[in-house]
Formats: C-alpha cells, structure tokens, sequence
C-alpha cells in the first residue's frame, strides 16, 4: 500500500504544481493584458486630447467664435470685478472702516486727477480760469462753475 499512497502523493504533488503553473500563466497573461489595455486607453486619451487642440486651433480662426471669446472675456473680468468689489465692502466693514472715510479718500483722489487732466486740458488752469468752455480743477472741487 505503500506504493499506491506514495503513488498518489506524487500526482497530489504535481497536480499542484500544475496548478501553480496555471495560475502563473493567467496572472501574467492577465498582466499582459491589462497592460495592452492600459496602452490603448493611453492612446485613445491622447488622440482625444490632440483633437479637442485641433478643433480649438480651427474655431479660434472663427469670427463668431472670437466674437464669442471676447464676451465670455469681458463678462469674466465684470464677474471677477463686482465679486472684487463685494468683498472689498465686506473688509471695510470687517475692519470699520466707515464709507464716509473711504468716501472722502476717494474724493481726494478724484480732485488730483480732476486737477491734472483738468489743467492738461486748459490754458490757465491754475489761475482758476476756464478756457473753451471746460470746467477747471477748482470749479470741480467747490462745484462751482462759472
């Protein structure tokens, strides 16, 4: 009996064995695979990428779609300024500053640009008299005109 229990050991044993190789043989079969998978969708990604550059390219010739870029742009920078601008209010208050304090700050600066574009523009500026019409610096800051 021996011979039969070792008989059957032996073939237990190459059974598994067979077994082992089998499944090395899928797994590396599957990595293959797998890998050969990962190559295409690669591909695939870049062959989508590289048209979607193209189609941009083709349409950026377009009058209609640089017209449209244009708005998009311009209704951008008016979205990012009143969102700028909001804050700007909300860090005021955070920080209490008054409207009348930032007021008053503007309005100086109002009359230095008042007064600079203002006497560019006239002969006589700084004597406080009008020329053509215009309204000088002084006029601008008392809002008196003449």
């Amino acid at each position: 009996m021996t011979d039969a229990r070792s008989a059957w050991q032996d073939a237990g044993e190459q059974l598994s064995g067979l077994g082992h190789t089998l499944k090395r043989q899928y797994q590396q079969q599957r990595e293959d695979s797998d890998r050969a998978e990962v190559r295409e969708a690669v591909k695939r990604l870049a062959e989508a990428v590289q048209d979607a550059f193209e189609t941009m390219g083709s349409a950026a010739k377009d009058p209609e779609v640089r017209a449209d870029v244009k708005q998009v742009g311009q209704s951008l920078g008016d979205a990012f300024g009143a969102t700028l601008a909001e804050v700007s209010d909300d860090l005021r208050r955070a920080f209490g500053r008054s409207g009348q304090e930032t007021g008053d700050a503007a309005e100086a600066g109002e009359k230095a640009g008042a007064e600079t574009t203002t006497g560019a523009l006239t002969d006589g500026a700084a004597s406080g008299e009008t020329a053509g019409g215009k309204t000088t610096a002084e006029e601008v800051s008392t809002g008196e005109t003449s």
